[in-house]
């Protein structure tokens, strides 16, 4: 596995503590919004490892099946958490139907994002068999 795959995968694994450190079960609950502010901070974090294991696969010349997959995986599942579980335990934070909103639109559009473009090979639409 190389530098890029691995910050993506490093990613995937930043997701359980992000989701830790939303939950009620996290140990610095105060209500000065330290939880919010340590979990905007994972995930700026991880918004950083998306850009730069994009720049290194590419100045590397080391794009590969696999993070041309996981990548936006990883983006949409971290994404997905974060909002689901404001809205669980923080409500008034993030409403439901924002998180609907950005959610929905982000599996709705798959096809819009830079992911889809850069494919090996194109997408092709699926032949139906009766």
């Amino acid at each position: 596995m190389n530098l890029p795959n691995s910050i993506t995968m490093s990613r995937i694994v930043m997701i359980p503590l992000l989701l830790w450190i939303l939950s009620a079960h996290f140990p610095w609950q105060a209500s000065n919004g330290e939880q919010e502010i340590a979990a905007s901070v994972l995930f700026v974090l991880a918004s950083i490892t998306d850009g730069l294991d994009g720049y290194l696969a590419r100045k590397r010349s080391q794009i590969t099946t696999m993070g041309m997959l996981l990548d936006p995986i990883a983006d949409k599942v971290m994404v997905t958490a974060a909002l689901i579980t404001l809205v669980a335990y923080n409500p008034q934070v993030v409403k439901v139907w924002i998180a609907v909103v950005i959610i929905g639109g982000s599996f709705w559009f798959p096809g819009c994002g830079p992911s889809h473009r850069q494919r090996a090979s194109p997408l092709r639409p699926a032949i139906w068999v009766s």
